[in-house]
């Protein structure tokens, strides 16, 4: 087979750097975090507690780069979007028949289990519900008025 007779990739397969900076800029506005509200957030999610920078951050919403792997899974969790979200800036994964509803429990799910595992720090802030998100979200708010 020649490479002309090779099919050619559908555009819509891309992954377009501004779907990402536009759901990562709505999802924090959307929750009304400012980047050093955020970063701290994603401190106090990660299991090593390194987080990801404000800087990181910045240059991850002006599209000057891109987060890896694990930086995604941290933002997913401190947004309490999907990724899905991110990536699409849709609920679901256009590749599945997940609802965002069912992703979210069986996110909560694994955590839940992982967390039993001793895979996570023995906090309620790695695998945050409704009520510890939120908690969680007005102690970091709380921690930048005081430094201020």
């Amino acid at each position: 087979m020649k490479a002309t007779d090779q099919m050619a990739i559908d555009a819509s397969y891309l992954f377009d750097n501004s779907f990402f900076t536009e759901a990562m800029k709505m999802a924090r506005r959307g929750g009304d975090l400012t980047l050093d509200e955020l970063s701290a957030l994603t401190k106090e999610i990660d299991p090593l507690g390194v987080g990801i920078s404000r800087v990181a951050l910045s240059r991850y919403e002006t599209g000057a780069s891109l987060p890896g792997l694990r930086e995604l899974r941290l933002l997913s969790f401190a947004l309490r979007k999907p990724l899905s979200f991110l990536v699409y800036q849709d609920g679901t994964d256009p590749m599945s028949t997940y609802k965002l509803e069912l992703e979210l429990r069986i996110m909560e799910t694994v955590n839940d289990i992982l967390a039993a595992d001793g895979f996570y720090k023995e906090t309620n802030e790695n695998a945050p519900k409704s009520d510890a998100y939120l908690a969680l979200v007005e102690k970091v708010k709380d921690e930048k008025k005081k430094k201020q």
